[in-house]
């Protein structure tokens, strides 16, 4: 480990520890995102650290603009718990993994692969988090019937253009670093689609509950189980997506290499 390795990643636990206290992780989620950066600091993976950085510090900007839209209280809109290492996992696990893998890859596309299944982790956290501002209540993606704002698989004109922006926000990252504007367009086009997978998997497999006569939510602890599966949970879901868009990223670069 050099100084500099010492030094950025004392600046990680820093800026985690503060995000610990302002409970925007959990002590699970500090530790996890903790060891993501040191090993991609320790393996000299600064493009995707960078990118993983931004969307988190975009991600919590959101939250907190948030709160403040709804005086605090966004009851029936989204998760506002602290995100725990199951959340870290599922967003930024697979897209840290590809990226060491890079470093022993003989064709170096794996950061291809990298940053594209990091879009679709932001473009759903942009979808999530901007669309329960929307004034219309979302519909689900199949079915396009209504449901209430905050459920998987619900959909909104804002949030579908909030996933655009999370998406291109990773591209644009990608395309500073590596001045390759025909993958960093790929890379968006992935996400964007990553987020449809993500609403698709969350209206037809996420658990869903009921609470009095009308209202769902994907909160086991608070209503009946009233359809899908009951292991299915938002973090599962997540993954489940940027695994799949990881996969349809490598076809790409497979079929274009």
């Amino acid at each position: 480990m050099t100084s500099t390795d010492f030094l950025l990643i004392a600046l990680f636990a820093s800026i985690g520890y503060q995000s610990l206290r302002r409970s925007k992780v959990d002590i699970s989620g500090y530790i996890s995102i903790l060891a993501f950066s040191s090993i991609l600091i320790l393996t000299s993976n600064y493009e995707i650290l960078v990118a993983i950085s931004i969307m988190f510090l975009a991600s919590s900007f959101i939250t907190t603009i948030k709160k403040k839209r709804f005086n605090g209280d966004v009851k029936n809109t989204t998760d506002d718990k602290p995100r725990n290492w199951k959340q870290a996992l599922a967003n930024v696990g697979l897209p840290s993994i590809f990226a060491i893998v890079d470093d022993v890859s003989p064709f170096h596309t794996m950061i291809f692969v990298s940053f594209a299944s990091l879009a679709c982790a932001s473009a759903d956290t942009w979808s999530s988090e901007i669309g329960v501002l929307s004034k219309s209540n979302p519909v689900f993606i199949i079915s396009r019937k209504p449901t209430q704002k905050g459920v998987s698989g619900g959909v909104t004109t804002l949030g579908t253009l909030s996933s655009a922006i999370g998406s291109a926000l990773i591209a644009i990252i990608y395309f500073v670093f590596f001045q390759d504007l025909i993958n960093a367009q790929l890379i968006f086009m992935v996400g964007f689609i990553g987020s449809f997978i993500d609403s698709i998997l969350g209206e037809l497999f996420q658990a869903k509950y009921r609470i009095g006569i009308s209202e769902i939510t994907d909160d086991k602890s608070s209503g009946t189980f009233i359809s899908g599966l009951r292991f299915m949970t938002n973090n599962k879901v997540n993954l489940i997506a940027v695994t799949l868009s990881a996969v349809i990223a490598f076809f790409i670069q497979y079929l274009i290499r």
